[in-house]
Formats: C-alpha cells, structure tokens, sequence
C-alpha cells in the first residue's frame, strides 16, 4: 500500500508541475497531501501545501487548504499554529457553514493547549449554530458539565514535585498520585544513607565518603528526577483522559 501512495504522489506532483490553471494545481496538491496524510508524513504535507498561493483561488479551495493544514499541524502536535489556521478560516471564510464545520476542531486544539474556558465557549457555539433549537438547553447543560471544575484536569505542579522531593525522598512521587513511588524512593534512599552511616560508625570512612555517598546522590537525584516524570505523566494521563471523553461527545 506504501508504494501505491508513493506512487500516487509522484503523480499527482508531475500534474501540478505541468498543469497551468490555479485551481486544478491546488486540488493535484491537495490530492497529493491526502497520500502524505496516509503515510504519516505531516512535515512533508504540510511544505507541499505552502506551496500554494491562495490569492485567486475558490473560497472552497482556499478553506480547504487552510483546513488541511490545521489538522496537519494538530497531527504532528503543533496546536498553536493548527489554531492559527483555523483563526485564519474564522476571520476569512465567508460561508456560516463552512465556519461551523471547523469548531469540533478548534475545540480539540484548545483543550490540547489547556484554553479550556474557550474551548467550553467554542462548543456552546458550535451547539448554537448547528444543533437543532429543541435540543440546545440540553446540549448546552452536557458542555457546562464536562467543563466544570470538577471534570477538567487538574494538573500537578512538576516544580512543586521536585521540592517537595528535595525536602524529602519520595514525597515529590506521592504528591504526583503514585504512592508505590514514595515508598520505593524513600527505602532505596534510606537504605543507601542508612549504609553509608554503617560504614563510617565501622570506621569504613573511604566506603563512606566515596561508593555510599556516591551511592545516596544516585539514590536521592534520581527520586528528585523520577518525581518529575511521574508528575508529567499524570498530567498526560488527565489530559488525554479529559480530551477522549470531548471526542466521543463530539462524534
């Protein structure tokens, strides 16, 4: 199936070439970005696309570009210039319609950039304009609950979890939802101290000074390391949480 999109490519790029109307140039590229979408190449799609030059084309032609090239870029988890296109096609698409479709899209970049209060705004207007009169009060009180305080995440402060593991070993992990790693950071550390204090009662002052003491730097960073990455996991994990339940009220 690869070759078949690279070949297609490869097609669709010589008839650009050799084509002379505006509008069928933008529609081969158009084409040929789909394959690239395909193969998951959105940098590729993305630079094929900005070879157009809007001026001139069909308002469908120039809001199908601007589209395409905000969904690239939330591909490839660039939200802030997936929400400047969609901007873009806010501010110069002429059709209500066409201006409603991109909604459900500006909602998902939004939250990804954690705009949830505009996000929220987005969706009531996309209910609004689109969702039959009958049904908006009730749409309209499912958004203001999935965006309450009490659904949208709340994030852990990664600054806060390494202090909190500086002060003491493995507080940063529980502070970030993961007690097994308090625990695993707090014996690991007191084990290494607790030996580095055996081998200097024992006059080992070498093995204490250097392999223990090593040993409880290794111990003591690390936690101070681990307790940022599970703090940023559980962030991920709340937001991709929050985001999968927008998704499937959007469908």
């Amino acid at each position: 199936m690869n070759n078949d999109m690279y070949d297609a490519i490869y097609y669709f790029n010589k008839a650009y070439y050799l084509s002379d109307e505006k509008n069928k140039k933008a529609e081969l590229l158009l084409k040929s970005n789909e394959c690239y979408k395909t193969l998951g190449l959105y940098e590729e799609a993305i630079l094929s696309l900005k070879q157009i030059f809007p001026l001139g084309l069909s308002d469908t032609l120039q809001f199908n570009i601007k589209l395409q090239l905000a969904i690239l870029n939330y591909l490839k988890s660039d939200f802030t210039e997936s929400l400047s296109q969609l901007e873009q096609i806010e501010q110069y698409t002429k059709s209500e319609n066409l201006k409603n479709e991109v909604l459900p899209i500006k909602v998902m970049v939004l939250n990804e950039l954690e705009n949830y209060d505009e996000a929220k705004k987005t969706m009531l207007k996309w209910i609004v304009n689109t969702a039959p009169k009958e049904l908006n009060d009730s749409l309209t009180e499912v958004v203001i609950k999935l965006y309450s305080d009490k659904n949208i995440p709340h994030f852990k402060n990664t600054k806060t979890a390494k202090t909190l593991s500086y002060i003491f070993p493995g507080l940063g992990q529980l502070y970030a939802g993961y007690p097994l790693g308090f625990l695993a950071s707090l014996t690991l550390t007191s084990a290494a101290l607790g030996y580095a204090v055996y081998n200097f009662v024992t006059q080992h002052y070498f093995t204490a000074f250097t392999f223990n003491n090593g040993l409880f730097q290794a111990f003591y960073i690390g936690g101070v390391r681990r307790a940022e990455f599970l703090a940023n996991k559980k962030n991920n994990k709340l937001k991709s949480n929050f985001n999968n339940s927008i998704k499937d009220y959007l469908k």
